[in-house]
């Protein structure tokens, strides 16, 4: 599993339905995992599933912003150097990927 944060980059306020999408880079991968798609709540995350030994393709757009594709590695690659661990932040939240858009 993943979780997206978005956030609008002027005011980082986090964006409602965001459409996210993630895939994987490894292109010589035969056993590739499938990506998943999935919408922000009103926090602006959205937790969706993701194998954690990839690279990840990170797709986001929102009504009124500009759309963004960027790669990414999965939280829990960092491991106990960054996030505090494979799962969780600094404060003990859920480690994630935050994205930030303009309008």
């Amino acid at each position: 599993m993943a979780t997206v944060l978005v956030r609008d980059r002027s005011t980082l306020e986090p964006i409602p339905d965001a459409k996210v999408t993630i895939g994987n880079t490894s292109l010589l991968n035969p056993a590739k995992p499938e990506g998943a798609t999935g919408e922000t709540d009103a926090e602006g995350e959205v937790t969706l599933k993701a194998a954690a030994y990839n690279r990840l393709l990170v797709r986001v757009s929102a009504d009124g912003y500009g759309a963004i594709v960027m790669a990414a590695d999965h939280p829990a690659v960092a491991g106990d150097s960054g996030w505090m661990g494979p799962t969780t932040d600094e404060d003990g939240g859920r480690a994630r990927i935050e994205i930030r858009l303009l309008p």
